[in-house]
Order: C-alpha cells, then sequence, then structure tokens
C-alpha cells in the first residue's frame, strides 16, 4: 500500500516527487498541522485517514517546524515518525469547553456615584441660570439707575415750575387792569413766591430726608453748618464771628443730622 509518501517521504528526496505530488504532500501538512508554540507545529492524523496510510489503527502526531523556516514540502532531512499518541491524550473531535463567564460586578456603588455626580452638575447648572439671570438684571438695573433717582425729583420741580407759571399768567392779567392795586399784587407776589419755596422744601424732605435750615443774624458762626461768602470787619470784639446777614439757607438730612448743603452768611471780623 502507498503511504502518503512514506510518511513525508523519509526514503525518497523532495527532487524526485512531481509537483503534484509535493502539492499533495503539502496540502495533507497543512490540513493536520496544530501549532502547540510560538514558531513549532504538531501534524495530528485521525485513526481513519492513517489507516489507510499504514497498517497501524493509532492517531500519530508528527512534530514539525514552523512553514515559514522549513518548508514541509522541501525538507532537508527525511522526518521521523515519533511514537503514536494514544487517542485519548489528545482526542482529535472533542471541542474545547468554553470558560465559565465571570459573575457580573455589582453597579450599585457606581449607579450611586454617577447619579450623585449627575445632581450635582444639574445643581451648578442650576446655579449658573440663577447667576446669569440677575447679571441681565443688573445690567438693566444699571442703565435706568439714574432716570429712576432723578425722575421724582425732575416731577416735582415740573409741578412747582407749573404753579410758578400759572401765577405769572394771572399777575399779568390783573397788571393790566386800570383798577389794578399793585401794592396788594405785591404782597400776593411775594406770598406766592414763598409758597413755591416751601414747595421745594417739602419735595426735598419728602424725596431725599433733607430739611432745610435757616440761622439768624446775631447767631454764632459755625464753620461746619455755615459758609461766609463775605466778611465784614468791625472794631467791636463783641460782633467778631456774629452772622451780619443770611444770603440762604442750608439743608441737612433729618436721619443722620449730617449737612448737606452749607448755608450761605455774612459774618463779622474783629479787626483793631
Amino acid at each position: 500500500m502507498s503511504t502518503i509518501f512514506d510518511i513525508f517521504f523519509p526514503s525518497r528526496r523532495a527532487a524526485d516527487l512531481s509537483e503534484e505530488q509535493r502539492g499533495e504532500a503539502e496540502d495533507f501538512i497543512r490540513r493536520h498541522t496544530l501549532q502547540i508554540a510560538a514558531g513549532s507545529r504538531m501534524v495530528i492524523i485521525p485513526e481513519e485517514e492513517f489507516a489507510n496510510i499504514t497498517d497501524s489503527g493509532s492517531t500519530t502526531a508528527i512534530p514539525v517546524t514552523d512553514a515559514e523556516e522549513q518548508p514541509a514540502a522541501t525538507p532537508a532531512k527525511p522526518v521521523e515518525i515519533p511514537a503514536a499518541v494514544a487517542p485519548e491524550t489528545v482526542p482529535a473531535a472533542k471541542p474545547t469547553a468554553l470558560a465559565s463567564p465571570a459573575p457580573a460586578a455589582d453597579n450599585t456603588a457606581m449607579l450611586a456615584s454617577m447619579e450623585k455626580l449627575q445632581s450635582l452638575i444639574e445643581r451648578e447648572n442650576h446655579k449658573d441660570d440663577i447667576i446669569r439671570e440677575l447679571h441681565k438684571e443688573r445690567e438693566r438695573l444699571s442703565a435706568n439707575f439714574f432716570d429712576d433717582i432723578k425722575r421724582p425729583m425732575i416731577k416735582s420741580i415740573i409741578a412747582i415750575h407749573r404753579q410758578m407759571i400759572n401765577r405769572m399768567q394771572t399777575i399779568r392779567q390783573t397788571a393790566t387792569d386800570a383798577d389794578t392795586n399793585y401794592e396788594k399784587l405785591y404782597r400776593e407776589l411775594c406770598k406766592n413766591m414763598e409758597f413755591d419755596a416751601t414747595a421745594v422744601s417739602d419735595t426735598l424732605e419728602d424725596e431725599y430726608d433733607l430739611t432745610y435750615f435757616e440761622p439768624k443774624p446775631g447767631d454764632a458762626y459755625n464753620p461746619k453748618e455755615n459758609n461766609a461768602v463775605r466778611v465784614v470787619t468791625t472794631n467791636d470784639p463783641a460782633q467778631g464771628g456774629i452772622i451780619q446777614e443770611v444770603i440762604y439757607g442750608g439743608f441737612k438730612n433729618v436721619q443722620t443730622e449730617k449737612i448737606f448743603l452749607k448755608a450761605n452768611v455774612i459774618v463779622y471780623k474783629y479787626q483793631q
């Protein structure tokens, strides 16, 4: 019986084989080769195939080198056939058992940490939204800040202006009458002007807590409350530092008693 070229042609030279025989031997080796380590392989021949080649009835394992290092078609030396390996030692058809999957790890702690992190992120995003809204509100208030402060005072001044215009028109109409009493008209004009000044003082006190104060002639000069716009010399030592005349009163804060605007006065100054 012919073998697979006498088990890889040990008794003949590779050159004596035809191309077809070498191809058949290479195909046989390739189909029955099992790599057992890096650079090392083993040829496994099942019983039914090996029985057709030789009279033996066992599976034979033939170690061979890597095909790249030593091609099976052109071996330099005859290949030795080692002792047959028992079928139970190297089973040919038994598949490799798959390893049991590792039990799944407990992800409860990880999920809790992720939920906590998500909560912190949402909280920070909410804070950022609040900060952005506050920033927009601040910009809006800053843009209208001065207008909001001036608006009440401007309205009050406009109201006083209208009253003065109405009085002036009334005086003009009265002055054209033939029987006009100019002395009475003068007293009425002074009264209206005092009323307007009082209206301004009341507005400053109601809106800005500023009250009007006015020193009297003969009071001692106080540089913290009074501003000497002019000095009059005197040779009387008792008059030195005394207010001669009040030009205009001042304003101070009702809540803090701090002077907002000093009164303008004329003061005596003693000089020998």
